[in-house]
Parts: C-alpha cells; sequence; structure tokens
C-alpha cells in the first residue's frame, strides 16, 4: 500500500530499499522500511513518503481506512524531523511525511529508516480466505532502485503452511508474478533491480477463522475515519463563506455610505457645476446660466438679437489652475 515520491535529479537513485513486514494477532502489520537513497551532486532538503490512508477490500468491493500510526523516522541513525499532510498524492488519498530539514541540504548517500503500523490493514480476499495485500515497495518513486528485498513475517500460529504467500513486480500498467521464498517462518523476495514507477506488492492469504481478528465489515468505520472530518472541514469553509456574503449584503463591496443632507448648498458654486453635481452632466440651461453668471460679473456683454445673439468680452476671463498655490 505504499506509495512513494521524491524529485529525481540526474544521478539520483536508490542504492538499496528494505522492507520488513510483519503480521499481529490483532491483524495489523508493523512495517520497517530502509531506504539508501543516494542524492549523487543533487542538492536536496530530502524525500518525500506517501503511504496510502485508504484500502480496497477484494470480496466487499468497498473501500475503508487503514489507519496509520508512525513509529520513527531517522536519518543516518538519527531522528529526522518531518513535516506530515494527508490528501490526494500520487493518485491516492494518502498520507504524505515531508522529510527533511527546511535549512539543510544533502547530497551523496544517506540511509533512512522509516517505521510505522497500518492498523487495519486485514482484508477479506474471497469467502474463504483472509490476509494482507500490501504494496511494499510503492511505483511512485522517479529513480531507479539498485537492490530491493521485502521480507514478510506472518504470525507464528499459522506457520508457513497455514498462509500462502505471493509477491507481483507491478506498474501503472500490470503486473507480473515473483519468485519468493519461505525460510526460518518468513517469506523472503530479492527482486533485484527496479525500474523508476515500478512496484511491489505482496499478498498473503489464510484460511478465515485462523485469527481471532477478523477484517472490518462495517461502512461506519469509513464514515467515522474519514467523511466526518472531511464533512466538518466542508461545513466550517461554507460557514465562512455564508459569512462574507451576508457581510458584503449588509454593507456592500465597498462599503454602504449613508449621505448626510446639507440645509445650504456650498458656496461659490456655479450654474455649469451645479449642472454636473445634479445631473452628472451640463445641459445647455446649465451654459446659459454660466454665461449669464459671466455678465453679470461684467466679463461678457450679450447682445440679443430676433434669431441668434453676440458676445463680447469686456475683459480677459480669469485663469484656473489644476494645481494649488
Amino acid at each position: 500500500m505504499i506509495a512513494c515520491a521524491a524529485l529525481a535529479h540526474a544521478g539520483e537513485r536508490i542504492r538499496a530499499y528494505d522492507v520488513d513486514i510483519v503480521a499481529a494477532e490483532d491483524g495489523s502489520l508493523t512495517i520497517t522500511e530502509t531506504i539508501r537513497y543516494d542524492f549523487g551532486d543533487a542538492r536536496r532538503h530530502g524525500i518525500y513518503r506517501d503511504v496510502p490512508l485508504l484500502v480496497r477490500d477484494p470480496q466487499t468491493g468497498w473501500t475503508r481506512p487503514v489507519g496509520i500510526r508512525l513509529i520513527a523516522i531517522q536519518r543516518d541513525g538519527q531522528p529526522e524531523p518531518y513535516k506530515a499532510t494527508d490528501g490526494w498524492f500520487t493518485g491516492a488519498y494518502s498520507l504524505r511525511w515531508r522529510i527533511g530539514r527546511r535549512y539543510l541540504t544533502l547530497s551523496g548517500a544517506h540511509d533512512y529508516t522509516i517505521r510505522y503500523r497500518a492498523l487495519a490493514a486485514l482484508v477479506a480476499l474471497d469467502e474463504a480466505h483472509d490476509g494482507w495485500l500490501w504494496r511494499a515497495i510503492g511505483a511512485g518513486w522517479d529513480v531507479p532502485m539498485d537492490r530491493v528485498r521485502v521480507r514478510f513475517t506472518p504470525l507464528a500460529r499459522l506457520g508457513a503452511r497455514g498462509v500462502q504467500v505471493r509477491a507481483w513486480l507491478f506498474t501503472r500498467a500490470g503486473r507480473r508474478a515473483l519468485p519468493i521464498k519461505a525460510k526460518d517462518g518468513a517469506f523472503t523476495l530479492a527482486a533485484g533491480s527496479l525500474a523508476p514507477h515500478q512496484g511491489v506488492l505482496i499478498e498473503a492469504a489464510f484460511p478465515r477463522g485462523a485469527l481471532p481478528a477478523t477484517p472490518p465489515r462495517r461502512i461506519t468505520e469509513l464514515t467515522r475515519a474519514i467523511l466526518w472530518p472531511q464533512l466538518g472541514y466542508a461545513i466550517a469553509a461554507l460557514a465562512l463563506a455564508l459569512s462574507f456574503f451576508a457581510a458584503w449584503l449588509l454593507r456592500g463591496r465597498d462599503g454602504r455610505i449613508r449621505p448626510r443632507p446639507q440645509p445650504e448648498p456650498p458656496a461659490g458654486l456655479e450654474a455649469a457645476e451645479v449642472g454636473l453635481l445634479c445631473d452628472e452632466r451640463a445641459k445647455s440651461v446649465h451654459l446659459a446660466g454660466a454665461l449669464l453668471e459671466l455678465a453679470q460679473q461684467g466679463i461678457v456683454r450679450i447682445h440679443a438679437r430676433e434669431k441668434e445673439g453676440t458676445l463680447t468680452y469686456l475683459r480677459p476671463p480669469p485663469t484656473f489652475s489644476l494645481y494649488a498655490d
């Protein structure tokens, strides 16, 4: 169930990828991954690790949450900081660990160890078998892998004969079977090298009822673990949007300014200014009023005739400046 992602660069590759998977009585899996990542000459802050949060039950056909619990993340034997986010990564709803320091860049080879538990990994494979269907190595890596090893350890009470383990090499286009060996109660797969976007899928099946734990079969678990939190986020976002819309209705886009009526017009307004203020444009009557004002101020003389009139300038008109003195 693992999808992994890293930003590829010329010379970057995974020198070794070891995965140890141990099954427990309650149906959970404990996974320890050791990744020797060679950054080459590139300068990187670290790597991404994407773990899908949902698993599809082959028998029932519906999808439910896996439940991932991180135990530790280390680089070169020391704890390494990380940031966890969930979302749609590498084509699946996943938990992403962004491993590394923001202020530190790396080059060359480094050993990453990631240990976590998949709490609800047990699935119903068919009518007679339960088991695990786990992507030990995801197909999300953009770099080649020189050496890959996967080791699966079932419960001792099941034994090597009580569980059937198969492995596949898979890509986005399909999959093919891989040889797997049983030794000392564990199953080991050595896949050699992998190209970018190739992964390893492990299936372990045992007769139903051999373990007290059974796969979750109620959709309410999916609702409680996935749908309710997402519904809460959606309700919060909707409430925020409605509050902004209500504020816009009450105040307007720029805020509503209530006009304050004045008992008298502003002093010094001329006829043309009154027209612009009241009608937002100067009409003929406003221009006529402006001419009468000029005549009253002794600037022009109006000669009225039957059909037309003339104006005589008595003194130069006043000049105006757009700039303050």
